[in-house]
């Protein structure tokens, strides 16, 4: 008989549900998560339980992202836009929690202007070509990235919603000049209209992959170690 376990990686605890095939519990246990290295915390509660080489299917729900994103710990990234909306994450939208207040402070924007760049080119609503695409700053925009050390970079252009062509050129010459890089395309992400959403999701995906990845990394090599049968399941 194989089993399942669900683990609830929290910032104080992590949890654990066992069951079997019929969806039975068999075992529950509650261990002090490691905020460090979140999957010390997980491999150290399945070394507590009985029964643990029978699992053959982990779903696993984490805070891990939203943590990162409350306490800003996240890396540096960078952001790739059409020419004339370098300053859309700084200029938000008038939504505050009350529209009267003047003395309300923006949030700290999740990537600094100094990192933010422009490209030439721009379609309508549609999608159909206005002006056409110019790369030839692609080269000096790697360069700065590669100066500033940073790896994780947005791509997100105006109506690519509608058309993504020419996000995908951008990302191709990125990736060209910049193997290294790690590219979040918007119209892959999020291709729906409002600029300001659009690009927020977009560089926050940039900015928590790395977070995310490494510990969903981790862990599916913690559970996979003596098993060639193991599914490692997230909870959206």
């Amino acid at each position: 008989m194989s089993y399942k376990i669900g683990i609830d990686v929290g910032g104080t605890h992590t949890d654990f549900v066992m069951q079997d095939e019929n969806g039975a519990i068999l075992r529950t246990l509650k261990v002090p998560s490691t905020p460090a290295s979140p999957v010390e915390g997980v491999v150290a509660g399945l070394d507590l339980l009985e029964d643990s080489e029978k699992i053959s299917t982990y779903v696993n729900g984490t805070t891990i992202g939203t943590n990162a994103l409350l306490q800003r710990r996240l890396p540096e990234v960078g952001l790739v836009t059409t020419k004339g909306f370098r300053d859309v994450l700084l200029i938000r939208r008038e939504t505050k929690e009350d529209i009267y207040d003047l003395f309300w402070k923006k949030p700290e924007p999740l990537v600094q202007r100094r990192n933010i760049f422009e490209v030439e080119e721009r379609m309508d609503y549609l999608g159909e070509i206005l002006k056409p695409l110019d790369t030839s700053n692609i080269p000096e925009i790697c360069q700065r990235f590669r100066d500033a050390e940073i790896k994780y970079i947005a791509i997100c252009l105006l109506h690519s919603y509608a058309n993504d062509k020419h996000e995908q050129d951008v990302a191709k010459a990125i990736s060209q000049e910049y193997p290294e890089a790690e590219l979040t395309i918007s119209s892959q992400i999020y291709p729906e209209w409002r600029e300001f959403e659009r690009t927020y999701n977009t560089v926050l995906n940039a900015a928590l992959k790395p977070v995310v990845s490494g510990y969903l990394t981790s862990l599916e090599d913690k559970v996979a170690e003596g098993s060639d049968d193991t599914s490692v399941f997230v909870m959206q």
